[in-house]
């Protein structure tokens, strides 16, 4: 019984022993500061021992304090916008930890003139399109690849070959003077013209200032708003070639009919006539004298020196009507 009574005695000696020296492992305090890269505490981040659920957060001194299970546990340190980081600690019970800058924090920034600001500081509206957008469909000009992707901003097209249409950022600002927006490449404002003598494809992005605060900065050149856009640069690295191509069918699915010069002729005197019956001869009875006042009077030099010809070198017959003896039109 005195044996038995012994080893109980010693089993309950060894179990609470363990079990201090397992509390007094698990109680490691820990201690430190975190910082960024220029010094600046960061309050909030998260300090967490790894491989557990243990975690504590700084204060706006950035300082912290954890119980860790050891003395040779690894620290996990993360921040938003920082490079999440991992410390062992070696036995040492007060760190000093500095996060740095994550590329990815770029994404954040919007350029609005001559300087860059986080998003979430621009007070005005800021919209825009990257290269993606742009290469997303074939384009002749920058202007093109806008159309339809920024809101608030109007871009009118152009028929004629070898004109773009005109932009405007939140309707019409003026009725006498110029609606245009100002333009500025890579921090150069433009003093004449608008971005369609770029080529898209070198076009890294384009933004669109469309409020007063947002284009302060430009002074009265930004009344109309402006379109800021980076073009690509060279990058350190390994050389890149990059292709891009497109291609497009078209029918002509309707005709316009067309006059002919002679029905042209006749179309404009039988106009004439119907325009003042009283004076005007018949369009199919023409004189010369109504025909000079028709196309010479109206602008219509190339139309009248062939008619000129006509009567000069033709004949009538017995209608009335000429009979030319040589090309009339």
């Amino acid at each position: 019984m005195k044996k038995q009574t012994k080893r109980r005695s010693l089993f309950f000696l060894i179990f609470f022993l363990c079990t201090v020296i397992t509390t007094v492992a698990q109680n490691v305090a820990v201690t430190g500061k975190v910082t960024d890269e220029a010094g600046k505490a960061l309050d909030g981040a998260t300090v967490e021992e790894k491989g557990t659920k243990n975690k504590a957060m700084t204060d706006k001194a950035g300082v912290f304090k954890l119980n860790v299970s050891s003395a040779d546990a690894t620290l996990i340190v993360s921040f938003v916008g920082h490079e999440q980081m991992e410390l062992p600690l070696n036995n040492q019970k007060e760190v000093n930890i500095s996060l740095k800058t994550t590329a990815e924090s770029l994404t954040d920034v919007v350029v609005i003139g001559y300087a860059t600001v986080k998003k979430k500081d621009v007070t005005g509206s800021v919209a825009g399109i990257n290269q993606k957008d742009i290469r997303s469909r074939p384009v002749d000009n920058a202007l093109q690849a806008m159309q339809g992707k920024v809101a608030g901003v109007d871009i009118t097209s152009n028929e004629r070959p070898g004109t773009v249409g005109s932009i405007n950022i939140r309707g019409v600002r003026s009725l006498t003077a110029s609606n245009s927006p100002l333009f500025v490449v890579d921090g150069i404002p433009l003093t004449t013209g608008g971005i369609d003598f770029l080529n898209p494809n070198d076009i890294e992005s384009i933004d669109v200032l469309k409020d007063a605060s947002a284009t302060a900065i430009f002074g009265s050149r930004g009344a109309n708003g402006v379109v800021i856009v980076t073009t690509k640069q060279a990058k350190s690295g390994k050389t890149q070639v990059n292709l891009y191509s497109s291609m497009t069918f078209e029918n002509v699915r309707d005709w316009a009919p067309i006059m002919s010069a002679s029905e042209y002729i006749d179309f404009r005197r039988w106009a004439v006539y119907y325009s003042n019956t009283a004076t005007r001869p018949r369009g199919d009875n023409p004189n010369i004298t109504n025909d000079r006042d028709i196309f010479l009077a109206t602008s219509d030099p190339t139309a009248w020196k062939n008619i000129a010809k006509g009567w000069a070198s033709g004949k009538w017959d017995g209608s009335g009507l000429i009979i030319p003896t040589g090309p009339v039109w």
